[in-house]
């Protein structure tokens, strides 16, 4: 796939915060940064993380990606 055609098959995707699990395999969902998402992450018990992603609105879809360099 070219690098074209791999972006236009993103569109629509946008790169957030989120909270996750590996296994099973979770989303719960998008947050707009790391301490909100870290916050949430710890509510919700073991196995679940704060990661930095990238994500598709209105779906379960995700990539995880590397934290973002500031």
């Amino acid at each position: 796939m070219s690098d074209e055609q791999h972006a236009k098959s993103k569109a629509g995707w946008i790169y957030t915060w989120g909270v996750v699990r590996d296994e099973p395999k979770i989303m719960v969902g998008a947050f707009p940064n790391k301490e909100a998402a870290q916050a949430r992450a710890l509510t919700m018990g073991e196995g679940y993380a704060a990661t930095y992603m990238y994500h598709l609105p209105g779906t379960d879809e995700y990539i995880i990606e590397d934290e973002p360099k500031r």
